[in-house]
């Protein structure tokens, strides 16, 4: 059994009296690609934050590559790429220059890597940084945190300036990086429609908490909407094997179900004395529950 690149346990991290992340517990594994969603505020960003020691945690742990994260060592850090979805990029700077800076600071840096990046993305080298679109901006800033070849690489909101072209080609490159490098990936996004197309995991944060920690081929495959109209009304909770969420209103009730297998329509008529239509429900749908 391999051990976890990044391990969460109990987090909690409070800003004053509010909870910012409220008993985290997951863990992401070399290969994983994991699509981090929730709306703004729900944490995202802060979480980002903790699993790099930026952001300290009031009670549990986070351990990456083995260390605790507010106490990783130089070799350890060398292994971890980090971008925000605000850069800190020095803007009087070119491009080269901005590039000839960052590599100082690694010991494994690859120079053609990155010169590729930059002329793929269109990113010309003798620009001053200022001087760049805000898509070319996170697309360097993307290809920074690339250059020393990272085994996990965290991304706040990585496609968000980005064109439907660039962001196709980045999210293609980000599904090689993965494959090739048993690399662990973790980036938060808004744009739901490409976890269905990249990711293997999906984490959705709500006011802090971790509501869904699951395969995204198993997600997909396995959740289901059930839409109740009873005869009369129903119980405050209808105990439905596999519930992720249900709302229920008298005598109608919606419920979210995740399960291998197939529920028995007929058995759940029968004892809820109800008509139930049954729908599978999409990766996108099923975000959208949680975050309407």
């Amino acid at each position: 059994m391999t051990t976890a690149a990044i391990e969460i346990q109990n987090l909690s991290l409070h800003y004053g009296r509010q909870a910012a992340l409220d008993r985290i517990s997951a863990e992401a594994r070399a290969g994983d690609i994991i699509g981090l969603v929730g709306r703004n505020g729900a944490g995202k960003t802060t979480l980002l934050e903790a699993l790099v020691g930026l952001r300290l945690a009031d009670t549990g742990q986070v351990r990456v590559l083995g260390q605790p994260a507010d106490q990783l060592n130089a070799r350890a850090r060398e292994r971890i790429g980090l971008v925000f979805q605000e850069d800190e990029l020095f803007d009087w700077m070119p491009v080269w220059r901005h590039v000839d800076l960052v590599s100082g600071f690694y010991s494994n840096w690859q120079e053609d890597r990155v010169d590729e990046l930059l002329r793929s993305w269109a990113i010309p080298a003798d620009k001053r940084v200022g001087t760049l679109s805000r898509g070319q901006r996170q697309m360097l800033a993307i290809a920074l945190a690339l250059g020393h070849d990272p085994e996990i690489l965290l991304l706040d909101e990585p496609v968000s300036a980005l064109d439907p072209v660039a962001r196709r080609d980045f999210l293609s490159r980000l599904v090689d990086l993965a494959c090739d490098s048993a690399r662990t990936i973790i980036f938060s996004t808004h744009l739901i429609g490409d976890l269905e197309t990249i990711t293997n995991r999906l984490w959705l944060l709500s006011r802090g908490r971790l509501l869904i920690d699951g395969e995204t081929d198993l997600l997909r495959e396995h959740t289901r909407r059930l839409k109740i109209q009873a005869r009369s009304e129903l119980p405050a909770t209808l105990g439905l094997a596999g519930t992720l969420r249900e709302r229920i209103d008298k005598r109608s009730a919606e419920v979210i179900i995740s399960t291998a297998e197939q529920p028995d329509r007929r058995d759940i008529e029968a004892r809820l004395d109800a008509r139930v239509e049954i729908e599978h429900l999409g990766l996108e749908a099923l975000c959208l529950e949680y975050l309407s």
